[in-house]
C-alpha cells in the first residue's frame, strides 16, 4: 500500500476531527478562567474498517494512527480507537457501530457496508460526528465522504489495461454487486464497452464479502474463458 493511500485515510480522520472539535476546541472558549474543560479531554475517534485482516485497512489504520499523533501534537489529544468487525459482513460492522455509540465516542470514521447505515444514523442522532472513507453512504446522515470517485477510477483502470493489450482482446472483471467495489467494476465495464471497440468484457462476476478469498471463483472463471487476455480486480 502506498504512502498516498495511508495519507488519504489519515486526512479522512483529520476531517472527522475538524467536524468533531467545532469552534470551542480551537481554544475559543468564552468561559472566564481559561480553557473549556471539555477541550482538556482526549477526543475519542472510532476507526471502523470493513475488515480487521484486509491489508488495505491495515495500511489505513497506520495512516489514521499517524494522523491522530499529528493532530495531538497540535494541542488537543486525539485517541484513535480501532474497532474492526469480527467478520467482514455488514451485520458484524453494524454491531461495532452500535458499540461505538454505547461507548460514547466523539466521532466515527468508517468504511461502511450498506447494512451499517441505520446504526450510523443513530450515531449522528446521538451527537456523534460520522465521516466515511473508502466506501460512501450518501443516503445516510454522515457528515462527509473522503475518498475516490470509484467509477472514474474504474474507467482509468480500463484505459490502462486497454493500452497494455493494444486495444484488442477479451477482459474479465471480478468485483461486487454494489458499493465502492461495484462502482469501480461498473466504471471499468462502461469504459471498455463505450470507448474500446476492439475489446470485450467476457466475464463479470461478483465476489462478495462472505465468499471467502475468491480463489475458487477466479479459478472457475479461468476455466470458463481461457482466452481472456486481461483481468480487472475491482
Amino acid at each position: 500500500m502506498t504512502k498516498g493511500s495511508r495519507a488519504t485515510r489519515g486526512w479522512a480522520l483529520a476531517l472527522v476531527v475538524a467536524g468533531a472539535l467545532g469552534m470551542s476546541a480551537l481554544g475559543c472558549s468564552e468561559k472566564s478562567g481559561g480553557t473549556d474543560p471539555d477541550t482538556a479531554k482526549p477526543l475519542r475517534i472510532a476507526w471502523i474498517p470493513k475488515s480487521g485482516t484486509n491489508v488495505v485497512y491495515a495500511a489505513g489504520k497506520s495512516g489514521a494512527e499517524l494522523a491522530g499523533q499529528e493532530l495531538s501534537a497540535s494541542g488537543r489529544a486525539v485517541e484513535v480507537i480501532l474497532m474492526a468487525p469480527a467478520e467482514e459482513t455488514g451485520a458484524a460492522q453494524a454491531a461495532v457501530v452500535e458499540k461505538a455509540i454505547a461507548d460514547g465516542v466523539d466521532a466515527i470514521n468508517i468504511a461502511p457496508f450498506p447494512e451499517s447505515i441505520p446504526a450510523m444514523d443513530r450515531a449522528v442522532d446521538a451527537g456523534i460526528k460520522v465521516l466515511t472513507f473508502d466506501a460512501d453512504a450518501p443516503t445516510s446522515k454522515r457528515l462527509a465522504y473522503y475518498g475516490l470517485d470509484n467509477r472514474a477510477a474504474g474507467a482509468v483502470a480500463a484505459k490502462i489495461l486497454a493500452k497494455l493489450m493494444n486495444e484488442s482482446g477479451k477482459v474479465a472483471v471480478l468485483g461486487q454487486a454494489a458499493g465502492n467495489i461495484g462502482e469501480r467494476g461498473q466504471g471499468f465495464v462502461d469504459e471498455i464497452t463505450k470507448n474500446h471497440p476492439g475489446m470485450s468484457v467476457a466475464l463479470n462476476r461478483p465476489c462478495e464479502s462472505g465468499d471467502g478469498d475468491c480463489t475458487a471463483i477466479v479459478e472457475a472463471m479461468v476455466d470458463e474463458a481461457p482466452d481472456v487476455g486481461g483481468w480487472f480486480f475491482a
